[in-house]
């Protein structure tokens, strides 16, 4: 049963209003669907944007952020529950085992970072937890371009294409990931 979902999210704002647009329509989302947001914890760009998103309609926010982001002011103490962790490896483990489905959203290389390291804990069956990407704005196409060459080359013989989730429409992709939480 879905609960919890975590979005791993940048800590800026992006280039574009639509970024932060839709942002704020996952955490409505989110809150309006009745599921706890877990995220990285900070104040700062599009994390703010949807942990106060998802707190100004009436959801809850479990942060998880490290000592070392916490002592350089980063920490967004407005949230439900904020946990400190030692370091980055802590703090993803934490965010896996807190949540029932992920959602990777527009954001760089921790991120993705954050995304790959989730789809390979699923593809080496250490758990099986739905992952989605929030494809704002067609901004995870060329990733699924890359996915589609890596499976037709055989590197991607455990996770099929077809079993990943790339949705633009906040609502549509939150009704995927519940249908696949086991």
């Amino acid at each position: 049963m879905l609960k919890k979902v975590c979005v791993y999210c940048g800590s800026s704002m992006g280039a574009l209003p639509v970024y932060t647009e839709a942002m704020r329509n996952l955490g409505k989302a989110i809150a309006l669907n009745g599921l706890t947001l877990v995220y990285g914890g900070s104040h700062a760009g599009q994390m703010g944007i949807i942990a106060d998103e998802v707190l100004d309609h009436g959801g809850k926010v479990i942060g998880i952020m490290t000592e070392h982001l916490d002592s350089k002011g980063l920490s967004h103490h407005g949230i439900t529950e904020l946990h400190i962790v030692k370091d980055m490896q802590e703090r993803k483990a934490g965010m896996i085992e807190a949540s029932d489905a992920f959602i990777a959203a527009p954001g760089g290389i921790g991120t993705l970072e954050e995304y790959f390291e989730t789809l390979s804990g699923f593809q080496l069956g250490f758990h099986q937890k739905p992952i989605g990407l929030f494809n704002v704005k067609g901004y995870y196409d060329r990733l699924m371009d890359a996915f589609r060459y890596f499976e037709a080359q055989d590197f991607m013989r455990n996770t099929r294409i077809d079993n990943l989730i790339c949705e633009g429409d906040p609502e549509k992709l939150i009704a995927t990931l519940r249908r696949r939480t086991r």
